[in-house]
């Protein structure tokens, strides 16, 4: 199976996370029966892991997130139901 490679900026504590914008996947995000469904094509998934692998990132502290909110960025996630907050934390119940 071939490898998929994904991007993965370096934390900077002046400018957090910067994540380049050159994807034209998509994604969307729903609650359906009680269960949060990420739903995308290969680069709008790929995209959301490179904001995961990048909140994952030594050196980020914790409370760093990325709003993923329609609108907001370019490579946005559609949501009728839910605002998308990619959060990191090192404690669950923080």
């Amino acid at each position: 199976m071939p490898d998929v490679r994904v991007t993965v900026p370096v934390y900077s504590p002046s400018t957090g996370v910067v994540l380049g914008y050159g994807t034209d996947g998509w994604a969307t995000a729903d609650v359906v029966g009680g269960a949060v469904e990420l739903r995308g094509d290969a680069a709008g998934l790929r995209h959301l892991a490179a904001w995961c692998l990048a909140l994952a990132s030594s050196g980020v502290p914790d409370g760093s997130h990325v709003h993923l909110d329609p609108g907001v960025e370019m490579m946005s996630v559609e949501s009728r139901e839910l605002l998308l907050v990619l959060d990191q934390r090192s404690d669950p119940g923080s």
